[in-house]
């Protein structure tokens, strides 16, 4: 016996009790360092044997990986259905790990079907059945996870039941992958709609998915249906990525259909799904097999998820000294969502969005002190949402945490650039996020402390831009001289600046915050402001607006509303006082 499931075996019998975070601990290690270790030794192979297109090199390497995961997989799976009846305090961490190696398992199957098809040995397992039943049950099974994001299906299959020959798997996959799909770029308060229909020979089947949600371009439809390259083939292989709605066009094509995608700009999308349903349309060798419906694990799947999208009641655990912070957590990945807010909720109100257009609504609309969003949300990403908030008026000092799952792109320097506080690489440990959080809130509580007990003075002006470190000054004089030359000059940016510096605009992000605590735009921003207070100082009697075009704004309401921002009053106060000094 495996001393793996004898360990296991042991340990679940003698009903040992041991600390939940270590369980739980040891368990996620285990099946992490299963897929990393596959997915290090797939991109090794894939490097050494896609080059040569070798279509049996590629078909043996991909099904060596999904037998050597698909195996230590399954025996953490069953490990932990034996742990379920001795550790009932463990359920949550327990489904959230199970759900992962069902999905883990899943992308392997997809990998390996990826393959057959590419490799040209996918083949169909036609058989009689009711076609309409196959298609609403999995439907069904989808359903629930769709109202739980507020989404709304309507179902419609006429007739009720209809006898036809047909791969049940591959239909079922199709059907799952496109509502999956949907799901995803659809908002809140949505509907998709399922209508399945035939002709009058009651041969071919027509499937139609429409939704009223994101768009896409017809210049990407093509892309997106279209079967892959053998280099974005490797691509995707290697990522883990392998586009699913290419998949689903795969398998209509196989299955002697056609796929038609029709998009409107701003209501939604439609796909149009063409199938043969009649025995004739088959050959011999493809009607001769009992297929193995994959509903069971799609309803298995589904039913997995469902109890990790129940949104967590802000009342539940949070800290009565708390009560005031409220964060915003976006992630478009339902379980990533809901750990991230168990997590956080002892200590702050969390907010959930699965979607960037969700969260911008939620900052507009409440008292939020803090922003974590993923950068690859859908409708607004969180890259753009940075950037939607820091050019908000009243919005602008928002602390922003970003996370980033693309280790090969430069989604932390862009973050970054457009104004994020920090740019977190997953994987990441909870506590590590938890104590960004709680640096970034008590730094920007310290900025605003500065701002206002030290108010309107000479001192507080110089503190604007002033550094602690000796080492940082010579690099804080530079940047300072530099905006100063270009005060009047109100495009002036921070891109300009880094060129005249003669560093990336990484590198002076870094190294300005790092010195004074601000990013590159703040630090400009309050440069502007300090040099328009010493202006006023001197006289008194100037305009606002000459003061304002004089340091670099443009519009005189912009300049008076940053001067408030920053010094707490408006700039005629500032100046009424100065003149009854």
């Amino acid at each position: 016996m495996n001393v793996f499931q004898t360990y296991f075996r042991n340990f679940a019998t003698e009903n040992t009790v041991i600390d939940m975070t270590n369980l739980t601990i040891i368990l996620l290690i285990i099946a992490t360092g299963l897929l990393i270790g596959g997915h290090f030794w797939l991109s090794r192979r894939l490097s050494l044997h896609l080059r040569s297109k070798n279509k049996m090199l590629l078909e043996c390497t991909i099904s060596n990986l999904t037998n050597n995961l698909s195996t230590p997989m399954t025996i953490i799976s069953s490990t932990i259905e034996q742990l379920r009846g001795n550790h009932p305090e463990l359920q949550d961490e327990l489904n959230m790990i199970d759900l992962n190696i069902q999905r883990s398992l899943r992308l392997l199957q997809q990998m390996d079907e990826a393959t057959l098809i590419y490799t040209g040995k996918m083949n169909l397992h036609v058989q009689q059945c009711d076609v309409m039943r196959s298609i609403r049950d999995t439907a069904l099974c989808i359903a629930p996870l769709m109202n739980k994001k507020g989404l709304n299906l309507d179902i419609s299959c006429k007739p009720d039941t209809m006898v036809g020959w047909a791969d049940t798997d591959k239909i079922d996959k199709i059907i799952f992958n496109l509502l999956q799909n949907t799901t995803k770029y659809t908002g809140t308060d949505g509907t998709v709609t399922l209508d399945v229909s035939t002709n009058s020979d009651y041969d071919h089947l027509y499937i139609r998915i429409s939704d009223n949600g994101v768009s896409i371009i017809p210049e990407e439809v093509e892309k997106i249906f279209n079967a892959p390259s053998i280099s974005s083939f490797q691509e995707s292989m290697i990522t883990g990525t392998y586009p699913n709605l290419s998949l689903v066009n795969d398998m209509v094509r196989l299955h002697g259909g056609n796929i038609h995608y029709k998009t409107l700009q701003g209501q939604g999308t439609t796909v149009t799904i063409e199938l043969p349903i009649g025995k004739e349309a088959f050959t011999d060798a493809q009607t001769n097999h009992q297929q193995k419906s994959s509903e069971s694990f799609i309803r298995t799947y589904a039913n997995n998820l469902l109890p990790l999208l129940t949104p967590i009641k802000k009342s539940e655990k949070s800290a009565d000294g708390s009560k005031s912070i409220n964060i915003i957590l976006a992630d478009d990945n339902p379980e990533m969502l809901n750990l991230m807010a168990h997590a956080l909720s002892p200590y702050y109100n969390i907010l959930t969005a699965s979607n960037g257009a969700d969260a911008l609504r939620l900052v507009k609309e409440g008292n939020i002190q803090l922003v974590v969003a993923e950068t690859n949300l859908p409708k607004i990403d969180g890259i753009s949402l940075t950037t939607v908030i820091r050019q908000n008026y009243s919005k602008n000092q928002l602390p922003i945490i970003t996370l980033t799952g693309n280790a090969d792109t430069n989604d932390s320097e862009l973050s970054l650039q457009e104004g994020a506080d920090i740019c977190l690489q997953k994987p990441f440990r909870m506590t590590d996020l938890l104590l960004h959080i709680n640096n970034t809130l008590l730094s920007r509580q310290y900025q605003q402390k500065i701002n206002i007990d030290a108010t309107h003075q000479d001192e507080h002006i110089e503190e604007i831009t002033s550094s602690d470190s000796p080492i940082d000054n010579e690099f804080v004089n530079r940047v300072t001289e530099l905006v100063k030359a270009n005060l009047s000059d109100s495009d002036y940016d921070r891109d300009r600046l880094a060129s005249d510096i003669g560093a990336s605009s990484s590198t002076l992000y870094n190294k300005l915050r790092a010195a004074t605590g601000k990013n590159v735009s703040t630090f400009i921003r309050d440069m502007r402001i300090k040099t328009a207070c010493k202006i006023a100082q001197s006289d008194p009697d100037l305009r606002v607006s000459d003061i304002a075009y004089q340091v670099g704004f443009k519009d005189p309401k912009y300049f008076a509303t940053t001067f408030k921002r920053v010094m707490g009053m408006q700039p005629s106060e500032y100046f009424e006082k100065l003149r009854n000094q």
